[in-house]
């Protein structure tokens, strides 16, 4: 177990040592993210530092094949591989089929080579959905990072108590990667994780799914953390679908983005995030399931009223 942790502080030792490095290099190749009246930011920012976060994960993995640790090789490949078409997709901005196709491709081999071909048909499924999550709620500073650290440490008390040390790693590399990334992002953004970096933890978790799953680890505590990202996502998919509005423009109907407008800081709603999300993770970690799911319901209807009910106080105000 200790030497999980090892993995860990590498990936977020290696993380916080090269995210200068890159900051320095985005800026004078000009991948300078540039604030419009969609942007939730205000000032221009470098955009791509999720390379830093890729450098921790493979640093890390790599630490943890010299320790001994069982590697799971092919799933992080395939999660390097989605992280490099982020990167093709902040330099070229790559059109959406070319994207998804290889998350669908990517996502196949990495549930056939756990051995059950089931997982294959569920990888093509759950790569794509996890992935263009993480990437559509990484808006705000922080809330990426914190959430990702929230589903690491959970993957690791999951792999230790399923036996399960190759999810242990994913989430020991995933959480150590987001924790190292915070300190540029959180407060004040000096990098933005960019594709590369949504696309990296998006793959890391569906990848830890899978490992977990072909390792018999309960498939509800492993999505947990997730549960108020992939909530909002889908509500607010279906809200532009009702609406007839493209689901591809950029826009700011998600209700984090909606607590921004409305007043909250950056910061805060990204706490507001990552508390609920290790309060539904806790949920399923260790209470049965009789206990959990109302806990879970109850986290998730006040994450998605809460833009409603704050507006509601401010509008009282007045």
């Amino acid at each position: 177990m200790s030497q999980v942790w090892v993995a860990a502080l590498v990936s977020a030792g290696l993380t916080v040592v090269t995210a200068p490095l890159v900051r320095s290099a985005l800026l004078r190749l000009g991948r300078v993210d540039v604030p419009n009246h969609r942007s939730s930011h205000t000032l221009p920012t470098p955009r791509g530092g999720g390379l830093a976060c890729l450098t921790g994960v493979i640093g890390g993995a790599i630490t943890a094949q010299m320790l001994g640790l069982p590697v799971p090789a092919v799933t992080l490949t395939c999660c390097v591989l989605v992280a490099l078409v982020g990167l093709l997709d902040d330099q070229f901005s790559l059109p959406a089929l070319p994207r998804l196709v290889s998350q669908v491709a990517l996502g196949v081999v990495a549930g056939w080579m756990t051995g059950i071909p089931a997982l294959a048909v569920l990888g093509m499924m759950l790569f794509p959905v996890v992935v263009n999550a993480i990437n559509f709620m990484d808006g705000i500073n922080g809330i990426t990072g914190m959430v990702n650290v929230a589903w690491g440490v959970t993957s690791i008390i999951l792999g230790a108590r399923y036996g399960s040390p190759a999810l242990g790693l994913i989430g020991a590399l995933t959480a150590g990667a987001a924790l190292g990334f915070l300190p540029f992002n959180a407060l004040r953004a000096r990098l933005f994780l960019g594709d590369v970096g949504s696309y990296l933890f998006g793959a890391l978790c569906a990848g830890g799914i899978l490992v977990g799953l072909a390792e018999n680890v309960p498939v509800l505590p492993l999505v947990a953390p997730l549960a108020l990202y992939l909530v909002d996502v889908f509500l607010t998919l279906g809200r532009r679908l009702r609406a007839r509005e493209s689901l591809t423009t950029a826009h700011r109907d998600h209700i984090y983005q909606r607590l921004t407008s409305g007043g909250l800081e950056h910061i805060q709603v990204a706490a507001i995030m990552f508390v609920l999300s290790v309060f539904v993770a806790g949920s399923w970690v260790f209470l049965p399931a009789l206990g959990a799911f109302p806990l879970t319901m109850l986290a998730v209807v006040s994450y998605v009223l809460l833009p409603e009910v704050r507006s509601r106080r401010l509008a009282q105000k007045i």
